[in-house]
């Protein structure tokens, strides 16, 4: 199913084989194996991708330029939640910490509204707005420029 190299394809099936458990970098790379493998083979093409728990959180991890613990603690996708996962990973520093941000907002305003505090959702947006608009684009704005924006 993947392209994988043979040696790469053994040491997976010892680990399921001897019942051990996958240490994060193993189930980092074969998430992350399976992802490419489906972006190479599917290429231009909308596809869907079910998965469950902390499946998703590697992409988080090196598409959307999260740390490991924005990835994997902060981070989540709920039941039956659509989520437009990223096929470019994010080079610029300052992207990367503003879709960081957006994840951690995203997870901020659910947990409020699951627990009926508008308040506290709004003053997250708030927050993220104030990062958005007085940082990123404050600090942006020389690169927008040169991509030909006016």
């Amino acid at each position: 199913m993947w392209n994988i190299s043979p040696d790469d394809y053994i040491a997976l099936r010892k680990i399921y084989k001897n019942n051990s458990v996958e240490n994060i970098e193993q189930f980092e790379k074969r998430i992350l194996m399976a992802y490419e493998d489906v972006l190479t083979r599917y290429n231009g093409k909308r596809i869907l991708i079910v998965a469950h728990a902390g499946t998703p959180r590697p992409i988080f991890h090196k598409y959307m330029g999260m740390n490991n613990d924005e990835a994997y603690y902060t981070t989540t996708i709920g039941n039956a939640d659509p989520f437009r996962l990223m096929t470019t990973p994010i080079v610029n520093p300052l992207d990367q910490w503003i879709l960081s941000k957006l994840q951690v907002l995203i997870g901020q305003v659910h947990d409020a509204m699951e627990g009926y505090d508008v308040s506290r959702g709004c003053r997250a947006i708030v927050d993220y707005m104030d990062e958005l608009t007085n940082w990123y684009v404050r600090l942006s704005r020389r690169r927008f420029w040169e991509s030909g924006m006016t």
